[in-house]
């Protein structure tokens, strides 16, 4: 429910909107102030339906047609920049918040992805942060130095864990066993290989891509950064974690997959990025490549054995599912434990 009120306690009609339903909307609001006998438009910042809201004159108006391209996300964020700045950069570049992905081959094939604004944030495990139990520290040391990371472009990530049905779609069949219909639970027994393969073919023959768009494995960076949403704790949600936030070996729950959109989304829209299971990024692994990476868009060492993977499994313990642990994986591994999550890169501009 958002309570309104306008600029000196003017009256306002209606005074109050209630949004119901397990969705996340997006609201507008116009203040629209008579002067001269003329109506002038104010457009205020989108408004996420939440249980308690700023009223519109305590938000940053945004500009219509004037450059985002100096006002990236900066962490730690407020409740409101991520909904203010994503429509930013949509106006700006012209780009839907939300888009699905279909195929003319199936019809019934859809593969929804939200908009990530460009940002920069602290990237690993800051040297201060206590490890948590079960860690080790030559584990925990690949995750450091904790260093500044700036995404310089706007891309678009899938909210969701790739189903079994989705993957199954794309790839004709093969490779992730299903469960019922395949429509709830994620692609799993996929080596890295075979996702590329995925992001490749739904790039040549997918319908509502971006011109100029490929979708492809998101960068390690790419993934943090979507993962924290302007977060600076050990979750997005947190520095602790329980059973009723993530499927992860945590007292209290089963080890198993749950559906792709259980639990609540990150500040990004994003659902299961800690736990369920983890999820191939396209760098390759080096326990030491933080102490000598870019600050911006970094893509990893250029060659390697291992492919990096993110977020946790049902069967990983809480530690290896934080925002900033590094996992790693041969690329040909096939584990019950690890799905996919794509991006469309966008062109440059």
């Amino acid at each position: 429910k958002l309570s309104l009120e306008g600029p000196d306690h003017r009256r306002l009609s209606p005074a109050s909107i209630t949004v119901t339903g397990q969705d996340q909307l997006t609201v507008r609001i116009e203040d629209r102030i008579a002067k001269n006998n003329d109506i002038e438009p104010t457009i205020a910042a989108p408004m996420v339906a939440e249980n308690t809201a700023q009223t519109p004159n305590e938000q940053e108006p945004i500009s219509q047609g004037t450059s985002t391209g100096s006002a990236p996300l900066t962490a730690p964020l407020t409740a409101t920049d991520i909904p203010t700045v994503r429509q930013a950069w949509s106006n700006d570049r012209k780009l839907p918040e939300m888009i699905t992905v279909g195929m003319p081959s199936d019809r019934a094939f859809q593969l929804e992805f939200v908009l990530i604004p460009p940002g920069t944030f602290e990237m690993g495990m800051p040297a201060t942060l206590p490890m948590m139990p079960g860690n080790k520290q030559e584990w925990a040391d690949a995750s450091r130095p904790a260093h500044q990371v700036t995404i310089t472009q706007p891309f678009y990530l899938s909210p969701y864990e790739v189903t079994q049905k989705q993957f199954r779609d794309v790839m004709g069949g093969g490779l992730t066993p299903v469960t019922g219909d395949g429509t709830k639970f994620p692609a799993t027994q996929i080596p890295w290989d075979a996702c590329v393969d995925f992001c490749d073919r739904l790039s040549n023959s997918g319908t509502n891509i971006p011109e100029g768009g490929k979708v492809r494995l998101p960068t390690e960076a790419e993934w943090e950064y979507a993962c924290r949403a302007g977060t600076t704790t050990r979750f997005w949600s947190g520095d602790e974690i329980g059973p009723h936030q993530a499927s992860l070996r945590i007292s209290g729950r089963e080890m198993q997959l749950e559906p792709v959109n259980s639990f609540q989304p990150n500040p990004f829209g994003l659902y299961q990025v800690h736990g369920n299971v983890a999820e191939w990024c396209s760098d390759w692994f080096s326990p030491g490549f933080y102490a000598s990476s870019g600050k911006a868009d970094p893509r990893g060492p250029t060659d390697g054995s291992r492919k990096v993977i993110r977020g946790g499994g049902y069967s990983n313990p809480p530690f290896s599912a934080t925002s900033h642990w590094r996992q790693s994986y041969e690329p040909d591994t096939r584990s019950g434990n690890i799905g996919l999550r794509p991006v469309i890169e966008l062109p440059a501009r």
